[in-house]
């Protein structure tokens, strides 16, 4: 177990916890890597042919994925996730934010304001 240092703010409980989520964390990026499909623009040619997220640079391909994409398509994936933290599955979810968002930019666009 981990010895909390002398004077420091947070429990021993607190510092295992924290230690065993960055042992953890790596494995987590690479599977939402995995599942957002970074693989397909991966530089690494193991994580393209493996279409897994093979590496340790899983932060980089999501954070290029989501600069790819547009912010309509950012919102509604926003939306989504919020959704689906609210109980809806994720078919629901991502038909939900997509109705929603389109709705908006729909509200927008009658404005005559640009979409994003």
């Amino acid at each position: 177990m981990a010895r909390a240092r002398e004077g420091s703010a947070f429990t021993p409980q607190q510092i295992a916890e924290y230690e065993a989520y960055r042992r953890r964390r790596p494995q987590m990026l690479r599977d939402i890597a995995t599942k957002m499909q970074c693989w397909n623009i991966c530089e690494r040619s193991a994580c393209r042919r493996g279409k897994t997220c093979l590496g340790d640079h899983a932060s980089a391909c999501i954070s290029a994925v989501i600069r790819s994409v547009s912010e309509e398509e950012r919102a509604i994936f926003q939306l989504a996730l919020q959704l689906r933290i609210d109980g809806l599955d994720g078919k629901a979810a991502w038909a939900e934010a997509s109705r929603r968002i389109a709705r908006q930019v729909a509200a927008m666009a009658g404005l005559g304001l640009p979409a994003g």
